[in-house]
């Protein structure tokens, strides 16, 4: 008997504690009995750290998500189409650091909150259609955080400012938000942005192994920390446009840009790209630290490097019409390089350059340019 008043005691805390941190799920939709009947109304009866499970069909309501939950389209009957659509009224504006008005069809505000499984449609007539500078898909406020995966996002282009993906962070906490194998597409202006304006940057923005195609830019990286990598992009004007702390731009394949891969500011890590059909440089690089191992083929220009602190390696460059690689009169390190079937090998060389690399049917293998 007294073992039993010993161990008592502890059961009850075990269970009250499992109560405590259990995670509930709440549905939305038609097949589930007892179910919301909008995802907004389950957003707000949810409890931090609960699933919101959204049953085939299309929800046109504008939604914003202030707590730690999951959202997840789910399959039912043999059918899987989790559809947020835009609202007859349209879309509310809400405050971006980046646009400084923007209207998100899903907005996040806090920590840890997951989407996946879902499709957000931007389809928008004359009398839904935001009147803000632009509108966007889902949006990842300053201050907060999460992943997005198997998310399609498409058709925010009914004005000429839409958006696919736009994650944003300022001064405070460091935030990490990642972006993976989704699908981006009929956008008019951007695919997916990460923004931060803080030095250094306060958001790591990944975005990995997603399909991207938009009107202007694929993929844009305004001063973020992070990864993008093992993306398809295009067609688009700016394949991965960055003017930030990234660490690495890896294993995309871009093609029908302007420009494959284009790095304004900071040091990334450029490997292992597979760049075709840029209709200017396949890479132009104002920073970045180490480029090699990239293939690109049929572009005016193999790459244009600005910068003396570049390292430029093991990249193979076909089928360029005007050059292969252009030294805009810096000092990067080039050597190790494949170039063939090409006019011009490597131009704006300095004469002091030294470096080794292959050339392949090029009649011109090196030029001074106007240096």
């Amino acid at each position: 008997m007294t073992r039993f008043r010993l161990v008592l005691p502890d059961l009850v805390l075990l269970l009250l504690c499992q109560s405590l941190f259990a995670t509930t799920t709440y549905y939305v939709g038609s097949c589930h009995a007892g179910a919301y009947e909008t995802i907004n109304a389950a957003v707000a009866a949810a409890a931090t750290g609960s699933s919101i499970l959204i049953c085939p069909g299309t929800y046109a309501e504008q939604i914003i998500i202030s707590k730690q939950i999951t959202l997840h389209g789910m399959s039912f009957n043999g059918a899987s189409g989790a559809v947020v659509a835009v609202p007859a009224a349209g879309l509310s504006n809400e405050s971006s650091l980046y646009f400084g008005q923007i209207a998100p069809q899903i907005e996040v505000l806090a920590d840890g909150v997951t989407i996946s499984n879902i499709a957000v449609d931007g389809t928008a007539g004359s009398s839904n259609c935001p009147s803000t500078w632009g509108y966007v898909g889902i949006m990842f406020a300053g201050g907060s955080s999460g992943t997005v995966n198997q998310v399609l996002v498409h058709n925010q282009n009914c004005t000429s400012d839409g958006y696919g993906f736009l994650a944003e962070n300022g001064a405070g906490t460091k935030q990490t938000v990642l972006i993976e194998a989704s699908s981006v597409r009929g956008i008019s202006y951007a695919g997916i942005i990460g923004y931060s304006g803080e030095t250094p940057s306060t958001l790591s923005a990944n975005v990995e192994n997603n399909d991207v195609s938009a009107g202007q830019w694929g993929i844009l990286e305004a001063g973020t920390a992070g990864m993008v990598s093992q993306n398809r992009v295009g067609p688009t004007r700016e394949g991965i446009y960055a003017y930030s702390a990234l660490d690495t731009i890896s294993g995309n394949t871009i093609v029908d840009s302007a420009e494959g891969v284009l790095v304004i500011q900071g040091q990334p890590t450029i490997t292992g790209n597979t760049i075709v059909n840029a209709t200017s440089d396949g890479i132009g690089a104002n920073g970045g630290g180490q480029i090699t191992s990239n293939h690109i083929s049929n572009t005016p220009i193999g790459m244009s490097i600005n910068s003396n602190t570049v390292t430029v390696q093991g990249n193979h460059i076909t089928n360029a019409s005007q050059f292969g690689i252009s030294f805009q009169c810096q000092s990067p390190t080039v050597s190790g390089n494949f170039i063939s079937d090409t006019p011009l090998g490597i131009t704006n060389v300095l004469g002091s350059y030294t470096g080794t690399n292959t050339f392949l049917n090029v009649p011109t293998v090196r030029s001074t340019g106007s240096c």
